[in-house]
C-alpha cells in the first residue's frame, strides 16, 4: 500500500459497475486485498471492527430458489455441501476431488460453464481423471438435483424470450448479448444479484442502526463495520440480528447464517 500522511486509506467504492450489483472498491482495490494485506487495516482508538461473513449464500439461495430438496436438506442437517456434492459427481471424496468438483462440475453447472471444457483443466491427469470420469460425474450432479436442473431450464427459456432476468426482491437485469451470453447471465443474475440485495438491505439496515456505525468494507460475501469500543458486544448482537434477518422467498421463510468475530486494535 502507498503510506498515507494521516495513516489512512481512502478507496473510491462505485455503487454501478458490476452487472450484479456488487460494489467496486478501487485505489485501493480493497475487495481483491489478500487476507494479510487486510489484516494491516486495524480500528480506530477506542473503535473494533465487527466482521462477519454469510456461510455459503449463493448456494443456499440457488437451492432455495430452484426447490432442490437434496441441497436444502444437506444444509438443514449442517452437514458440508462441497463434500456431498463430490461423492455424488466421483463416489470418492478428497481435498483436491472436492475442490474440483466445486468449481469444475458444480459451479460450471450451475452458472451456465461447459463441464466438457474441464479436459483442458491443469491437474487432470493428477486427479487421475479422464473426460469421461468428468462427464460422468456432471451427469450424476444433475441426476442428484432434478429440481436445480429443471429450475435452470426454465430460467434460461425464460431469458431467451424476455431478455430479462429478476431477482427474488423484484431488481431487474436487462440481458444482451448472443443466446449463449443471455443464458449465463439468466442463471448469474438470480444468484449472485440475489446476493447482492441481501447485502445492500443488510448495509441500508446496519447504516440507521447508529449515528456511529460506519462501513469499513465490503468485499465478496464478507462485511466489516466500524463500532465505538463501548458499544461492541450490544452491536454484536445487533449486527449478527441484522445480517442473520428473516427473508422470506418463493415460498421458503429463513435466515442465512453468518460467521462474526471482533477485532480489536491491539489484535495481530
Amino acid at each position: 500500500l502507498t503510506p498515507m500522511s494521516s495513516g489512512r486509506i481512502y478507496p473510491e467504492i462505485h455503487q454501478h459497475a458490476q452487472a450484479s450489483g456488487r460494489y467496486s472498491t478501487v485505489d485501493p482495490p480493497v475487495a481483491q486485498f489478500p487476507a494479510d494485506v487486510l489484516d494491516l487495516l486495524v480500528p480506530d482508538v477506542n473503535e473494533v471492527f465487527i466482521i462477519f461473513d454469510w456461510k455459503q449464500v449463493e448456494p443456499r439461495l440457488l437451492a432455495i430458489l430452484s426447490n432442490d430438496t437434496r441441497t436444502l436438506a444437506t444444509f438443514e442437517r449442517g452437514e458440508d455441501i462441497h463434500h456431498d456434492n463430490c461423492m455424488v459427481a466421483f463416489g470418492r471424496v478428497t481435498k483436491q476431488l472436492r475442490k474440483f468438483a466445486k468449481s469444475n462440475i458444480v459451479l460450471r453447472t450451475n452458472y451456465g460453464g461447459n463441464t466438457r471444457a474441464t479436459r483442458n483443466v491443469p491437474g487432470l491427469k493428477a486427479l487421475n481423471l479422464t473426460a469421461t470420469d468428468v462427464s460422468r460425474a456432471a451427469t450424476a450432479y444433475d441426476a442428484a438435483h432434478p429440481e436445480a436442473a429443471l429450475w435452470r431450464t426454465k430460467t434460461i427459456a425464460h431469458a431467451l424470450k424476455t431478455r430479462l432476468s429478476t431477482t427474488f426482491t423484484g431488481r431487474r437485469r436487462l440481458l444482451t448479448g448472443n443466446e449463449h451470453e443471455v443464458s449465463k447471465a439468466a442463471l448469474n443474475h438470480p444468484c449472485q444479484g440475489g446476493v447482492r440485495d441481501i447485502a445492500t438491505k443488510t448495509m441500508l439496515d446496519t447504516h440507521h442502526l447508529s449515528d456511529y456505525t460506519r462501513l469499513v468494507w465490503d468485499r465478496h460475501d464478507e462485511q466489516c463495520y466500524g463500532v465505538p469500543a463501548h458499544m461492541g458486544h450490544a452491536a454484536v448482537k445487533a449486527i449478527r440480528d441484522i445480517a442473520e434477518q428473516e427473508w422470506t422467498i418463493t415460498g421458503w421463510t429463513g435466515r442465512f447464517p453468518v460467521e462474526l468475530r471482533i477485532k480489536r486494535r491491539g489484535d495481530a
